[in-house]
């Protein structure tokens, strides 16, 4: 049952060079965890393994990602973690977080929010 799963980690070696880690294609892959808190993605270059069309489809109860080597430019405007605390995106393409002003539910009530990563503008 995925709707229990609260926690994903994908580590993949950095000297692969397989075919075979091309693990997810499928811009739903995470649609069906609900549930899911923490999302680690990390290893090798992660733009063929994963999706980052993905975000479109997951959980707004997520409170860490981690996502070494994330392929688009900004987070999809579907994208609405309301208990996100602490994003990492190492190596990544972003160049801004979102599009307009999004205030999660942690930092309007000042718990803070950290980001790690390389932007060229904050919103």
């Amino acid at each position: 049952d995925t709707s229990s799963v609260i926690g994903i980690s994908l580590w993949f070696s950095e000297d692969s060079n397989s075919k075979e880690d091309i693990i997810c294609t499928s811009e739903r892959a995470f649609e069906r965890f609900s549930n899911l808190r923490f999302l680690l993605i990390h290893g090798k270059e992660f733009k063929e393994a994963i999706n980052s069309r993905s975000l479109n489809y997951i959980s707004r109860k997520l409170r860490f990602l981690s996502w070494k080597g994330f392929g688009m430019p900004c987070l999809p405007s579907s994208f609405h973690p309301e208990f996100l605390v602490k994003l990492e995106m190492p190596y990544s393409k972003l160049g801004k977080l979102w599009d307009g002003v999004r205030v999660t539910a942690q930092t309007s009530q000042g718990d803070g929010f950290e980001f790690f990563g390389k932007l060229e503008r904050a919103p």
